[in-house]
């Protein structure tokens, strides 16, 4: 290999490395903020504000359509199993 290729692999990998040291700086400041605010919450909004969009809202099951889905559930769970035999 000739000096100029060496010295230019020897400047890549330099670079490379530097630029390495700044990834893993950002990564660190990243989980320390991300321990700070620590409940899953957080954290899903930090996730979804970064990409633009707005918060989302969990939507609620009332009692009674939870309990409706559930009995669906087991019922299709049930002909399933009864479909193999």
């Amino acid at each position: 290999m000739a000096k100029d290729d060496i010295r230019l692999l020897e400047l890549a990998i330099e670079s490379l490395e530097n630029k390495r040291s700044s990834i893993e700086e950002e990564i660190a400041d990243l989980r320390s903020r991300l321990r700070k605010g620590s409940s899953k919450g957080r954290a899903a909004a930090l996730r979804s504000t970064a990409k633009g969009g707005k918060k989302r809202r969990r939507r609620r099951m009332s009692a009674a359509t939870r309990r409706a889905l559930s009995e669906s559930m087991k019922k299709r769970w049930a002909e399933k199993k009864r479909g193999r035999k």
